[in-house]
This record gives C-alpha cells, sequence and structure tokens, in this order.
C-alpha cells in the first residue's frame, strides 16, 4: 500500500472511532492490498471480479464469468465511479465523475471487443 493509502485508510479508521465510540478499531492497516477491488453481479446476472488497482493506475479492470467461465475482461476509466450497487450491462457501465470543483456528473462507458 502507497503512503497516500495508508492515511486514508488511518483517517477512515479515525473516523469510525470516533463516530462509534471506540477506543480500539476492531481491524488494523494491512500490509498489502487485497488482490480484489469488489465483486459484484450485471444485469445480465454474469459476476464481476474488479482487481485492486496501483496508485497512478488510469484504469479499472474486471473479469466476467457466466456459470463459472470467464466471458470477458473489461477496462474502464478509474475516475467514473458507481454509487452502491452498480448499474452494468453487457455493453455498458453506468457510474459518475467529479471534476475539479467536485460536481458529480453522470458517465457512461461503452464496452466494445477487441479482435
Amino acid at each position: 500500500m502507497s503512503p497516500d493509502e495508508r492515511r486514508r485508510a488511518q483517517a477512515q479508521i479515525d473516523q469510525e472511532r470516533e463516530r462509534f465510540d471506540l477506543r480500539q478499531h476492531p481491524f488494523g492497516i494491512p500490509d498489502r492490498k487485497p488482490v480484489l477491488a469488489e465483486l459484484f453481479f450485471d444485469r445480465g446476472g454474469r459476476l464481476w471480479v474488479e482487481k485492486t488497482g496501483v496508485d497512478g493506475q488510469e484504469m479499472r479492470e474486471a473479469d466476467v464469468y457466466r456459470e463459472g467461465t470467464l466471458v470477458a475482461r473489461y477496462r474502464w476509466p478509474r475516475r467514473v465511479t458507481h454509487l452502491g450497487s452498480p448499474w452494468v450491462t453487457e455493453s455498458a457501465f453506468y457510474g459518475t465523475t467529479r471534476d475539479s470543483l467536485d460536481v458529480s456528473r453522470a458517465a457512461r462507458v461503452r464496452f466494445t471487443r477487441i479482435p
């Protein structure tokens, strides 16, 4: 984990300690990042396994499985995020972006097959 990721993790732990009036937080900061960032299903019932990225990396990546078989690998800009449960179809990912003024905007990423 990078120093910036460690600072963010410590800030979150401190916030949770204050919010829940804890003397000691039950979790610490891990030495390494987890391999998986997130698991979710798209609207077609396929399982998305999003990989953890590296600080500064511009793209997110996920392997997509249908009934246990890898059927696709998708990449999309890191700046496009989702709130809560992702809204994803076979060809599009819907999320939000934030600009330098912290204004949120709706975003759609269209996926295409690369031969």
